[in-house]
């Protein structure tokens, strides 16, 4: 047996001509099996390219892959198992559409857009805490298909529809609704909009009336209530300007009658008998 030559060398360091020593020997074999029995010394095993053969350490084999490969559909290989909560090994899982990690949520999860944004499909519920909950659309629009109840607060709720139908129920309460100062336009529909409107003005006075028409107020855009009392002894009818005996609303010597419904049309009176006096006082911008 030949003498050994064991320099030592730093690592990256090129070793000089004419270093000898031993080259270990191993079996090529190609097929799979033992070739001694439990217990016996056996040699290096190689395969026919002369890779030494070491026994798979992951159960399952399979062909590796690299990121961005072509499925071909017959792909084969090892699970990743990981350590459940439980104290067992579980396989991970991915979307069966998406290919994306499968994560089964049982508890609180926070999440952050880190200043973008999220789009959620489905349904968010908010059922924790005792609010309120803010939602910001961060200059955009939220859509919501369903109910919204406002009951809270103190501030003003501005509500754009974008040409579709917003309904309204006080659900038996009172609703107070502020133009801006611009204008409100209600369509009637299954139910009612009463808008409560204060005038600045006050205006008051009286007529005589006879068996003629008479004017009582004439057309009046801001006017938004009309209070009319018969002062007289005998009936007064209230109408528009073909009011007759008969027609319209009657009123009995005392009556007094209140429109408050922004009446500004132009009232008419008329008297069954003699001459009789209507006091009105109105409300108007």
């Amino acid at each position: 047996m030949g003498h050994t030559i064991d320099p030592r060398y730093r690592a990256g360091q090129t070793p000089p001509d004419q270093v000898e020593g031993e080259i270990p020997l191993a079996i090529r074999k190609d097929t799979a099996g033992a070739t001694v029995a439990d217990g016996e010394y056996t040699a290096l095993q190689v395969d026919a390219d002369g890779r030494l053969k070491v026994a798979a350490a992951v159960a399952g084999g399979g062909t590796e892959y690299n990121v961005g490969d072509s499925a071909t559909g017959f792909e084969s290989g090892p699970y990743i198992l990981v350590e459940a909560s439980d104290g067992t090994y579980q396989a991970l899982k991915v979307d069966s559409s998406t290919r994306a990690l499968y994560v089964d949520v049982q508890n609180d999860v926070t999440v952050v857009d880190g200043g973008g944004s999220l789009t959620v499909d489905g349904t968010v519920t908010a059922n924790a805490g005792t609010g309120p909950f803010p939602i910001s659309d961060n200059g955009g629009s939220i859509t919501v298909d369903g109910t919204v109840t406002a009951d809270g607060g103190s501030g003003t709720f501005h509500v754009v529809t974008s040409g579709n139908t917003l309904g309204v129920d006080d659900d038996g309460g009172s609703l107070t609704v502020d133009d801006g100062g611009a204008s409100l336009t209600v369509d009637s529909g299954a139910g009612t909009l009463s808008v409560v409107e204060r005038g600045s003005t006050i205006t008051s006075g009286s007529v005589s009336v006879t068996g003629t028409a008479a004017s009582i107020l004439s057309t009046d855009a801001t006017r938004r209530s009309v209070v009319l009392t018969n002062l007289g002894t005998d009936y007064v009818w209230i109408g528009a300007s073909g009011v007759t005996v008969g027609t319209g609303v009657r009123l009995s010597a005392g009556q007094a009658l209140t429109i408050d419904r922004a009446p500004t049309a132009a009232i008419y009176a008329i008297a069954s008998s003699g001459t009789q006096s209507v006091a009105y006082f109105t409300e108007a911008d």
